[in-house]
C-alpha cells in the first residue's frame, strides 16, 4: 500500500512493476493470479504537483521447483516437488554413490558440486569437487593394511633383535 492520507490535496499514486512498466493507478496495488514471473521490486510514486515521492516494496514469490530433466544416463527420484524437499540420483548402469540436492524457496534446485560420469566402469563415479565413497574407503583400507604390516615388522625385528643379544645363562661351580 501506497499510503499518503495526510497530505492535501491528495497526490497522484501510481505503480510501476519491476521492469518499469505502468501498472495502475491509486492505492493499494492489488496483485491477482500472481505467479513466479512476478516476483521483484514494485515502486509506488505519489505526485502532489509541488512534489514528488516514491517508496519501493519487494514481492517475494515462493513456488516449488520444477522437475528435474532426466537424461540417458541419470535417474531422477523425487518424493515431492515441495520447498525444502529432496532429489536423489544415481547411474543407472551400476551401483555408484548417490547424490542429493534440495529445492529451495526460489524454486531453484541448490547447485550441487558432483557430476556423475556413468560412461566409466560399473561402481566408478567422478566427482567434481568431491570424492566418492569408494574412493575414500580404498584409501582408509590401503592405509590400515600399511599400518598392520609395519606394526608386524617392528615387532618381528624386535623379537629376533632380543633373541641375538640374549647370552646363555652360565653356571660356574
Amino acid at each position: 500500500m501506497c499510503n499518503s492520507n495526510n497530505s492535501r490535496p491528495l497526490p497522484l499514486v501510481q505503480w510501476f512493476s519491476p521492469d518499469g512498466d505502468f501498472l495502475d493507478y491509486g492505492s493499494p496495488l492489488v496483485i491477482s493470479n500472481i505467479t513466479r514471473n512476478l516476483a521483484g521490486i514494485y515502486t509506488c510514486v505519489a505526485d502532489q504537483f509541488t512534489a514528488t515521492m516514491n517508496s519501493s516494496v519487494e514481492i517475494i514469490v515462493h513456488f516449488p521447483c520444477d522437475e528435474l530433466k532426466s537424461t540417458d544416463i541419470i535417474i531422477v527420484n523425487m518424493s515431492s516437488t515441495a520447498v525444502g524437499s529432496t532429489a536423489t540420483y544415481q547411474c543407472r548402469d551400476g551401483p555408484t554413490d548417490v547424490y542429493t540436492t534440495q529445492c529451495t524457496n526460489t524454486g531453484e534446485w541448490d547447485p550441487h558440486p558432483y557430476t556423475l560420469d556413468c560412461n566409466t566402469d560399473p561402481g566408478v563415479s567422478s566427482g567434481k569437487g568431491g570424492v566418492g565413497l569408494p574412493a575414500i574407503l580404498g584409501v582408509a583400507i590401503t592405509l590400515l593394511l600399511v599400518v598392520v604390516l609395519c606394526t608386524t615388522t617392528v615387532v618381528v625385528v624386535v623379537f629376533v633383535l632380543r633373541r641375538r643379544t640374549s647370552k646363555p645363562l652360565t653356571h660356574s661351580f
